[in-house]
């Protein structure tokens, strides 16, 4: 009897799975076998494809991909087709590696980010085939260069991502599945023994210092408000220098870029904010402002970076309660979720609904220039994000592909060229002595002196899901803060959060309560379990840890302790 594998992907509504792989098609798929397809059923990619189009799978609709051109990282690896010979064989080892992993694991079904973790583990054991001679199963069947290849491993993604496969691997049979064996067993327990080392030493994501967090609030707010005041300026500018390349590209008349920036009285704000007088200077400042809009979110929601990235271009509702207004934001996880879209929303403050306001401004000019006009839809696939890419103006190289949907502006405080943003060091505060000792008392059994990112005068290493943790754990009314100007920033935040998380009130029941998958999901859980820990950091500092005399009953019942 014929067996048959299907592929175990996440499907989203509307999408068509690839082919079946019958036991007759032999160990390894053929060529021309279906491995993806889009989203009306047409052929997307075939095994042989240098790059799997993945884009009918992605639940947001963007145009993602699997390219196994494993020689090279350079942006635009995507537009690869081509195979060069020497490198063919390695490319057939590395897809037949993910046709096993996509057809023949067993369990939850795979996202494209769970895929594409295990395509860096297979571009790493290609690359080092490719240095050392030898084809994959060369390396994967013998024990000595199997255990040479992962002496050579770092602790980090690809070691745990290793150990998942090799492990995976050996569940398989060898000659029927595989085509060769594993000299898995070998060197598992070394692999596992160096995974659990490596997660026994992960850090725990720390709260931001009140003071570094203060800054940083006051730094996004402070750029935020100086393009507020030129943002009539900055679009209209935008719109005639889309014009005026569009002229200069067809041979007609046009006036240079810099002559612009005057004419809009810009010239200040550019120089300020280093941005070059240029079309690609604009579509940067465009960038850094989409930037600055997702920090505040990211600030006054706890959202996760992913989470913000995906809201679409409505996601912002206002209602009414007894003479309050309260501001939610609309959006959508995939966290712990399977890859599969679940629509939630989050509590938020007014400074992040004006930040939103402002980014719909930047999308509205950039969906414009497309010639369409951004629709409000309820479908699991929205095709308007609010964090589009600036991309399309084409001020700065060529437009995104589009697939179903349009690109989002991948907005990141850990980009590699750092020194062309000028967000990256307004909202990153030189770390001082009084922050290492906050954050001693937070955590006094962590040498924090001893980390390298952690020193005196170096600036604070800033990532958005340092602002998910910090939020729930300062925005709770146990005295934690201390600091009146970040007592100041997050008093209506505060306020929102305990009037609708905490438990028992009627937006926890109706939308928290009632849905337990989607408690589990929600910085709700977060800032609820943070609670006890906040008042506890509290009482640390206020009573065991400070220098103060301690008065009252239970003051002097402490102090008489602590001079025992």
């Amino acid at each position: 009897m014929t067996r048959m594998h299907q592929a175990n992907i996440v499907v989203p509504d509307g999408a068509v799975l690839p082919d079946e792989w019958a036991d007759h098609l032999g160990i390894r798929l053929p060529r021309d076998f279906i491995v993806s397809r889009k989203r009306n059923g047409d052929t997307a990619s075939t095994r042989g494809d240098l790059f799997w189009d993945w884009s009918g799978y992605d639940p947001r609709g963007q145009a993602v991909g699997l390219s196994f051109a494993f020689w090279t990282a350079r942006p635009g690896k995507s537009m690869l087709r081509e195979t060069p010979s020497e490198r063919q064989a390695l490319v057939d080892d590395m897809q037949h590696l993910m046709s096993l992993i996509i057809y023949r694991r067993q369990g939850p079904t795979l996202a494209f980010k769970t895929l594409h973790s295990h395509l860096r583990t297979f571009c790493a054991l290609a690359q080092y085939c490719e240095k050392q001679a030898l084809s994959l199963p060369a390396l994967l069947s013998d024990e000595g260069r199997f255990s040479e290849y992962v002496a050579t491993l770092g602790n980090g993604s690809v070691l745990q991502n290793l150990c998942g496969l090799v492990g995976f691997l050996l569940t398989l049979d060898p000659e029927r599945d595989i085509g060769h064996p594993v000299a898995g067993n070998a060197v598992i327990e070394e692999l596992r023994r160096r995974c659990g080392d490596y997660r026994a030493m992960a850090r725990q994501t720390p709260p931001i210092p009140t003071r570094v967090y203060s800054e940083t609030i006051s730094a996004v707010a402070t750029q935020l408000k100086d393009f507020a005041e030129v943002s009539d300026s900055f679009l209209a500018l935008t719109a005639e220098v889309l014009t005026n390349t569009a002229a200069r590209h067809a041979a007609g008349k046009h006036i240079w870029t810099p002559t612009l920036v005057t004419k809009y009285c810009l010239d200040d704000y550019f120089e300020s904010k280093g941005l070059a007088k240029s079309a690609k200077g604009t579509s940067r400042g465009l960038t850094e402002v989409q930037l600055l809009c997702k920090l505040t979110i990211h600030i006054f929601s706890g959202m996760r970076s992913e989470e913000a990235e995906s809201l679409p271009f409505d996601c912002i509702e206002t209602q009414q309660d007894h003479g309050h207004t309260l501001y939610l934001l609309c959006g959508q996880t995939t966290k712990l979720n399977h890859g599969k879209i679940r629509r939630t929303r989050w509590v938020t403050s007014r400074v992040a609904y004006d930040a939103v306001l402002l980014a719909q401004r930047i999308a509205t000019l950039i969906y414009g220039a497309m010639g369409c006009k951004p629709e409000q839809s309820d479908d699991v696939l929205n095709r308007y994000p609010l964090f589009v890419s600036t991309g399309y103006l084409a001020l700065n190289g060529r437009p995104p592909a589009g697939v179903d949907a349009f690109q989002v502006q991948r907005l990141s405080l850990n980009r590699r060229r750092r020194q062309e943003s000028f967000v990256e060091d307004a909202v990153r505060p030189l770390i001082q002595e009084c922050d290492l000792r906050e954050l001693e008392e937070i955590d006094p059994h962590r040498a924090w002196r001893s980390e390298v990112e952690f020193q005196v005068g170096r600036r604070w290493p800033l990532g958005t899901h340092q602002f998910r943790r910090s939020l729930a754990i300062y925005a709770q009314r146990s005295g934690m803060v201390s600091l009146p100007s970040l007592r100041r920033q997050l008093q209506h935040i505060t306020k929102e959060m305990s009037l609708y998380y905490a438990k028992g009130s009627a937006f926890a029941r109706n939308f928290i309560e009632d849905d337990p998958e989607d408690y589990k999901l929600h910085m709700a859980k977060e800032w609820r379990e943070a609670k006890p820990l906040s008042e506890a950091l509290a009482y640390l500092r206020d009573v065991l840890l400070t220098e103060d005399e301690l008065f009252g009953g239970a003051g002097t019942f402490e102090q008489q302790k602590k001079t025992v």
